[in-house]
């Protein structure tokens, strides 16, 4: 019976699923139907219409995701990651960052302030755990490279350390080791986790990219010393 009864299905389903349509031979389409090129002109206004809303949607949604992007600072790591979206992060505050293929130090991020034409440059590191002192001194030979050299940039040390930890989490308040803290310190460095610039982003765009907050953050991080955290 049951055997029966898929065989019955079987051949029902096979009767229904045949196509409707077959391949109309190449003469038929020089036929002409009353009334079928009434369509064309809609079709046409409607086919550019469905171009114009994809553009338009492609656009929206670029828009959404670069302000989206800025979440990496959070939990990104390496070149390809954290890297762009700290340069990105810094360019919002009104930095004038470089290209790291524009400039010949090995460092991660090298920018300007225009109004003071204050310059940094900085190291960047992403870790699952505590960022400790090999990226402070990667970064204070670089400062001491451009000293000899006649420049004296800012020294930035820029971190997202526990980057997979929760936001609320113990360590995420304390992301560089003791050592890298003290070194920082004592050569005048900024300490600038990725999570306070993330909350320096999100308040930029809050105040429609307000300039006197971004020159006063601006200021701020070129003028610490030590960790600098974002104050409302």
């Amino acid at each position: 019976g049951d055997r029966m009864g898929a065989a019955i299905v079987a051949t029902i389903r096979s009767h229904f699923d045949q196509p409707g349509d077959i391949d109309a031979p190449s003469w038929a389409s020089e036929v002409t139907v009353p009334g079928a090129n009434l369509y064309d002109e809609r079709i046409s206004e409607l086919a550019a219409a469905m171009d114009r809303l994809k553009r338009e949607s492609d656009e929206v949604k670029n828009k959404r995701d670069e302000l989206l992007n800025y979440r990496r600072l959070l939990f990104g790591t390496g070149k390809a990651v954290l890297e762009p979206t700290v340069r990105s992060g810094l360019r919002l505050m009104g930095f004038e960052v470089s290209d790291s293929e524009t400039y010949i130090g090995e460092w991660d991020v090298q920018l300007t302030e225009v109004r003071s034409g204050k310059t940094a440059i900085g190291e960047v590191e992403g870790s699952e755990g505590v960022i400790d002192v090999d990226k402070h001194r990667q970064l204070l030979g670089y400062v001491q490279d451009e000293f000899q050299e006649g420049r004296d940039p800012k020294g930035i040390l820029i971190g997202n350390g526990f980057r997979l930890t929760p936001l609320d989490a113990p360590e995420r308040q304390s992301q560089f080791s003791e050592h890298a803290m003290r070194g920082a310190t004592k050569n005048h460095f900024c300490v600038l986790p990725t999570t306070e610039l993330f909350k320096a982003v999100c308040a930029v765009l809050e105040t429609n990219n307000n300039e006197g907050l971004k020159f006063k953050i601006r200021d701020s991080i070129l003028s610490t010393e030590g960790v600098w955290t974002f104050v409302p």
